[in-house]
């Protein structure tokens, strides 16, 4: 054993035991890395507490900005509220006068009916005359008070707008180029697809979005505040006009949406002139750890409502395929789009059956939907975390390869009671593994046949068996090392 000299200088006012002078070489060697070793990592612990402190303060002063900003828009609110119970009040008021003024009305006709002698036909013509009298002086009333609370509204919106940052444009382009790059990656692969930039053209939305199975009109907001409920009714007017937009995607970049936000991602059904349309409303985008995959959870959730609305139009033969509470919906649906059909000819007398219908159709289908945004993501969570398990991608390694009837085997298998309660079918695995892996990883042969992964390969069983060698080994060097203390 070989021996080198180090010299330490040490505050003199530290007391030190004179039993350090009788340690082994050994021991004055641990003695010293166990110590530096402490220190350092102490030092560490104090620079990282330091920073997670900055950060906690950053965090409040924002919180403290964001708080003034809401009880700011809250006073303006409550002014707003309060403005209109007194045009309310008000309104009422001369309603009340008007009715006593026809109750007199009417007891001073009766009066000089019985006078005059005048038949029921002239009673009720003289009658009508007057109530015609006081609905135009009733109407023209109201036009004033509504073109007041117009004059408040245009008030309050140019209040709002002094709030918004004077770079309002060019946070909207910044946002556009933004999503526009993360969508070519996002769906460059995807059959037919292809973008048009559209923010420069009234009522056309930001961007459409066009693939084989359906197409996509995106208006995205690069807000510091909430989305205000108004632009859900400007991108429903826009997705009304833009007849070839099946969908609309209404995208928060970095906040959520008025009272849209109880889910990260929710949707509004709507009925046209077309037939039936959806919007999904993403809130905070930006706040997802993988961006690229939620827009391909949104492009999924998207296609099964599209195959939704497709399937109330299967023929007797496919209904056998489908479970009997689906199947219920699905004709329940599909009888009430019939209706809505032939009642749209007469809007004018059936106006209010068609609202009860349109109804009945969109609470189905939000039921529907539900079941398949939830059962769309938890699918793609758990064959993703399952890869992620099991297999792993070794670039440099082409000649090793997968393919996916082997996978799907292996997953089949280890998910067994989860195949079953969803009824997944292979072909459905085998698009998940698609949007998953990039397409320069795979080979597909056929467009029906099995993919052949490339440079991927199952996790070994061996990796654990190295693992528990490598902790036999530490013991035992362990145990040397102390020996060589005593």
């Amino acid at each position: 054993m070989t021996l080198k000299e180090i010299l330490l200088l040490v505050d003199d006012s530290i007391e030190l035991s004179n039993d350090i002078l009788n340690f082994t070489p050994i021991e004055k060697a641990l003695m010293l890395k166990i110590g530096s070793e402490t220190i350092i990592e102490s030092k560490k612990l104090l620079t990282k507490v330091t920073h997670e402190e900055l950060e906690e303060k950053i965090k409040k002063e924002t919180n403290k900005l964001l708080e003034k900003k809401e009880i700011e828009l809250l006073v303006k609110d409550e002014l707003i509220k309060k403005t209109e119970e007194r045009i309310m009040d008000m309104y009422n008021t001369q309603i009340s006068l008007m009715e006593k003024k026809m109750e007199t009305l009417q007891k001073t006709i009766v009066l000089q009916n019985e006078q005059l002698g005048k038949s029921e036909a002239q009673y009720k013509l003289l009658m009508l005359e007057e109530v015609n009298k006081e609905k135009e002086r009733n109407k023209l009333m109201l036009e004033e008070k509504d073109r007041q609370i117009s004059r408040f509204n245009d008030v309050y919106e140019k209040l709002m707008k002094q709030n918004e940052t004077k770079s309002s444009k060019k946070l909207g382009d910044k946002g556009e180029d933004y999503f526009i790059a993360i969508a070519e990656e996002t769906f460059k692969d995807f059959q037919g697809y292809k973008m048009e930039r559209k923010s420069t053209q009234g009522h056309r939305g930001d961007v459409h979005l066009f693939f084989n199975e359906f197409n996509v009109l995106v208006d995205l907001k690069n807000y510091t505040t909430l989305v205000r409920k108004k632009d859900i009714e400007k991108i429903e007017e826009d997705l009304v006009l833009n007849k070839t937009m099946d969908f609309a995607w209404l995208i928060s970049l970095e906040t959520n949406v008025s009272d849209w936000n109880r889910f990260p991602i929710m949707y509004k059904w709507i009925v046209t002139d077309v037939g039936l349309k959806c919007i999904i409303i993403v809130n905070n985008l930006n706040s997802n750890a993988n961006i690229i995959d939620t827009l391909r959870n949104i492009w999924n959730t998207t296609n099964e409502m599209n195959k939704l609305i497709n399937n109330t139009k299967v023929e007797d033969k496919d209904i056998e395929l489908l479970k009997e509470r689906d199947f219920n919906l699905s004709q329940q649906i599909k009888k009430t789009q019939k209706k809505v059909q032939e009642l749209k000819r007469n809007v004018t007398m059936m106006s209010q059956v068609i609202r009860e219908i349109e109804t009945d159709l969109l609470e189905s289908l939000s039921r529907l939907s539900d079941e398949i945004i939830k059962k769309e993501c938890d699918k793609n969570l758990t064959i993703k975390e399952w890869w992620t398990k099991n297999i792993t991608y070794d670039e440099s390694n082409t000649t090793s390869k997968l393919s996916s009837t082997e996978i799907w085997n292996k997953f089949k298998k280890d998910n067994k009671e989860y195949v079953e309660s969803i009824n997944l079918t292979s072909d459905e695995f085998k698009s998940n593994l698609k949007k998953i892996i990039d397409e320069d990883k795979y080979i597909e042969k056929s467009k029906k046949g099995a993919l052949e992964f490339i440079g991927f390969n199952f996790i070994s069983l061996n990796v654990n068996t190295t693992l528990d060698e490598q902790k036999i080994n530490l013991v035992l060097d362990s145990s040397k090392v102390s020996k060589l203390t005593k």
